[in-house]
C-alpha cells in the first residue's frame, strides 16, 4: 500500500505570536466588536484551519487505505478463484487418472483370470492325454507279456510265473 506522506503536524508556537489577547493592556481601546474576535483570534485563525488541514490529510489516508483494501479484495477474490479453478481441475484429473487405473487393473485381472483358466484347461488335458498314453502303453505292454508268457508256455498263478511241462 502506498501512503502519500501528510502534513498532520503540531501547532508551532510562531502560529499563534500576536494573536488572541494575551499582551493586551488592561484597557484595549477596541471596540466590542474587535475585542471578540481578538478572544476567537486563535481559534479562527489558527486552531480550526489546523484541524481543517488535519481532518483533509486523514480523510486523504483513509481514502488511500480504502481504495488499497478494496484491491486487495478483488486481488485475493481472483486468487481464489484461479487457485478453486486449478484445485477443481485437479480433482477431475485425479479421479479420471483413479479411474483408468481402476479400468486398467479390472482389465488386467480379467486376462489373468482368462490366462489362468486356459492355462487349467491345458493342464487338465494334457494331464488325460498322458494318462491316455500311459494307460495305452500298460495295455500293450501286458497284452505283448501275455503273449510272450503263452508263447513261451508259461503262466501266472497267484501272482507267479509258472513253467508248464507236456508231460
Amino acid at each position: 500500500m502506498a501512503t502519500t506522506p501528510t502534513s498532520i503536524t503540531r501547532i508551532d508556537p510562531s502560529e499563534y505570536v500576536d494573536k488572541g489577547v494575551i499582551g493586551l493592556p488592561d484597557a484595549p481601546e477596541l471596540s466590542a466588536l474587535e475585542m471578540q474576535e481578538k478572544f476567537d483570534e486563535i481559534a479562527i485563525e489558527v486552531i480550526i484551519p489546523h484541524i481543517n488541514g488535519m481532518a483533509g490529510e486523514i480523510e486523504t489516508v483513509v481514502d488511500e487505505v480504502k481504495t488499497s483494501v478494496a484491491a486487495e479484495e478483488t486481488r485475493a477474490k481472483s486468487v481464489e478463484q484461479a487457485l478453486s479453478t486449478m484445485i477443481g481441475a485437479e480433482i477431475t484429473r485425479a479421479t479420471n487418472a483413479e479411474q483408468d487405473i481402476s479400468d486398467n487393473l479390472s482389465a488386467e485381472i480379467a486376462r489373468s483370470v482368462n490366462e489362468d483358466t486356459n492355462l487349467s484347461n491345458q493342464i487338465i488335458a494334457e494331464t488325460e492325454r498322458a494318462q491316455n498314453a500311459e494307460n495305452a502303453l500298460s495295455s500293450r505292454i501286458t497284452e505283448v507279456v501275455t503273449q510272450k508268457i503263452d508263447a513261451l508256455g508259461l503262466s501266472v498263478v497267484d501272482g507267479q510265473l509258472c513253467a508248464t511241462y507236456n508231460i
